[in-house]
Protein backbone atom coordinates (compact mmCIF):
# COMPACT_ATOMS: atom_id res chain seq x y z
CA UNK A 1 0.00 0.00 0.00
CA UNK A 2 2.97 2.28 0.77
CA UNK A 3 3.99 1.95 -3.27
CA UNK A 4 0.35 3.72 -3.82
CA UNK A 5 1.54 6.25 -1.98
CA UNK A 6 4.38 7.41 -3.42
CA UNK A 7 2.75 6.57 -6.88
CA UNK A 8 0.67 9.33 -6.25
CA UNK A 9 3.07 11.39 -5.08
CA UNK A 10 4.99 11.02 -8.67
CA UNK A 11 1.76 11.37 -10.32
CA UNK A 12 1.37 14.86 -8.20
CA UNK A 13 5.03 15.80 -8.94
CA UNK A 14 4.59 15.40 -12.55
CA UNK A 15 0.98 17.23 -12.41
CA UNK A 16 3.12 20.00 -10.43
CA UNK A 17 5.90 20.19 -13.10
CA UNK A 18 3.70 20.15 -16.44
CA UNK A 19 0.57 21.99 -14.95
CA UNK A 20 1.69 24.89 -13.41
CA UNK A 21 2.67 27.36 -16.64
CA UNK A 22 6.25 25.65 -16.34
CA UNK A 23 8.24 25.95 -12.82
CA UNK A 24 10.59 28.16 -14.16
CA UNK A 25 8.03 31.19 -14.93
CA UNK A 26 6.53 31.20 -11.49
CA UNK A 27 8.56 33.70 -9.75
CA UNK A 28 10.85 32.79 -7.10
CA UNK A 29 9.54 32.21 -3.74
CA UNK A 30 5.76 32.09 -5.52
CA UNK A 31 5.98 27.77 -5.78
CA UNK A 32 5.16 27.64 -2.06
CA UNK A 33 1.52 29.06 -2.85
CA UNK A 34 0.94 26.51 -6.19
CA UNK A 35 -1.77 24.12 -5.08
CA UNK A 36 -0.06 20.86 -6.71
CA UNK A 37 3.24 21.74 -4.78
CA UNK A 38 1.20 22.40 -1.42
CA UNK A 39 -0.45 18.79 -2.04
CA UNK A 40 3.18 17.19 -2.78
CA UNK A 41 4.26 18.39 0.87
CA UNK A 42 0.82 16.92 2.13
CA UNK A 43 1.87 13.53 1.46
CA UNK A 44 5.37 13.61 1.75
CA UNK A 45 4.81 15.36 5.50
CA UNK A 46 2.58 12.39 6.21
CA UNK A 47 4.20 9.18 4.23
CA UNK A 48 7.86 10.73 3.30
CA UNK A 49 11.11 10.72 4.75
CA UNK A 50 12.97 13.42 5.40
CA UNK A 51 15.18 12.95 2.90
CA UNK A 52 12.53 13.12 0.64
CA UNK A 53 10.79 16.02 1.76
CA UNK A 54 14.61 17.65 1.85
CA UNK A 55 14.74 16.33 -1.66
CA UNK A 56 11.72 17.97 -2.70
CA UNK A 57 12.37 21.22 -1.83
CA UNK A 58 15.88 21.23 -3.23
CA UNK A 59 14.04 20.56 -6.45
CA UNK A 60 11.80 23.15 -6.02
CA UNK A 61 14.37 26.12 -5.41
CA UNK A 62 13.37 25.75 -1.99
CA UNK A 63 17.10 25.89 0.14
CA UNK A 64 15.96 27.41 3.20
CA UNK A 65 12.95 25.14 3.96
CA UNK A 66 14.92 22.25 3.32
CA UNK A 67 17.54 23.17 5.66
CA UNK A 68 15.06 24.26 8.50
CA UNK A 69 13.65 21.27 7.72
CA UNK A 70 16.87 19.13 8.37
CA UNK A 71 17.41 21.03 11.89
CA UNK A 72 13.95 20.74 13.29
CA UNK A 73 13.65 17.26 12.52
CA UNK A 74 17.50 17.11 13.80
CA UNK A 75 18.41 14.45 10.45
CA UNK A 76 21.17 12.51 10.29
CA UNK A 77 24.13 14.18 8.50
CA UNK A 78 24.28 11.52 5.67
CA UNK A 79 20.52 13.40 4.39
CA UNK A 80 22.02 16.66 5.00
CA UNK A 81 25.00 15.18 2.42
CA UNK A 82 22.71 13.79 0.21
CA UNK A 83 19.47 15.78 -0.04
CA UNK A 84 21.23 19.64 0.73
CA UNK A 85 25.19 19.79 0.42
CA UNK A 86 25.65 17.34 -3.12
CA UNK A 87 23.17 18.81 -4.35
CA UNK A 88 24.17 22.45 -3.85
CA UNK A 89 27.74 21.87 -4.97
CA UNK A 90 26.73 19.82 -7.99
CA UNK A 91 24.42 22.86 -9.57
CA UNK A 92 26.98 25.88 -8.22
CA UNK A 93 25.37 26.87 -5.21
CA UNK A 94 27.78 26.31 -2.28
CA UNK A 95 27.88 29.63 -1.83
CA UNK A 96 23.84 30.55 -1.56
CA UNK A 97 24.28 27.06 0.59
CA UNK A 98 27.01 29.29 2.67
CA UNK A 99 25.14 31.95 3.27
CA UNK A 100 21.41 30.62 3.92
CA UNK A 101 23.98 28.94 6.93
CA UNK A 102 25.25 31.62 8.28
CA UNK A 103 22.09 33.67 7.65
CA UNK A 104 19.99 30.60 9.85
CA UNK A 105 22.31 30.98 12.82
CA UNK A 106 25.31 32.97 12.40
CA UNK A 107 27.40 31.67 15.04
CA UNK A 108 27.11 28.43 12.69
CA UNK A 109 26.75 26.16 16.01
CA UNK A 110 23.81 24.34 14.77
CA UNK A 111 25.48 23.07 11.66
CA UNK A 112 28.92 21.88 13.24
CA UNK A 113 27.84 18.51 12.82
CA UNK A 114 26.68 18.52 9.03
CA UNK A 115 29.55 20.81 8.14
CA UNK A 116 31.89 18.63 9.81
CA UNK A 117 30.57 15.30 7.88
CA UNK A 118 30.38 17.86 4.96
CA UNK A 119 34.60 18.02 4.83
CA UNK A 120 34.53 14.27 5.45
CA UNK A 121 32.43 13.72 2.26
CA UNK A 122 34.92 16.18 0.27
CA UNK A 123 38.06 14.57 1.44
CA UNK A 124 36.77 10.73 0.58
CA UNK A 125 35.56 12.27 -2.78
CA UNK A 126 39.28 14.40 -3.28
CA UNK A 127 37.25 17.10 -3.62
CA UNK A 128 40.45 19.25 -1.97
CA UNK A 129 39.46 23.09 -4.05
CA UNK A 130 35.39 22.63 -2.88
CA UNK A 131 36.74 21.16 0.94
CA UNK A 132 39.52 23.98 1.03
CA UNK A 133 36.62 26.43 -0.22
CA UNK A 134 34.33 25.42 2.83
CA UNK A 135 36.89 25.23 5.10
CA UNK A 136 37.43 28.96 4.54
CA UNK A 137 33.96 29.36 5.18
CA UNK A 138 34.11 27.23 8.47
CA UNK A 139 36.47 29.75 10.01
Amino acid sequence: QDDDYFATLRELETVLRTRSLCLDMIPEGKIQHNSYYQECLFYLHNYGTNLAIISFYMRHGCMREALLHLLNKESPQEVFIEGIFVPSYKSGKLHMLENLLETIDPGLDSWGIYLIAACKHLQKKNYFHILYELQQFMK
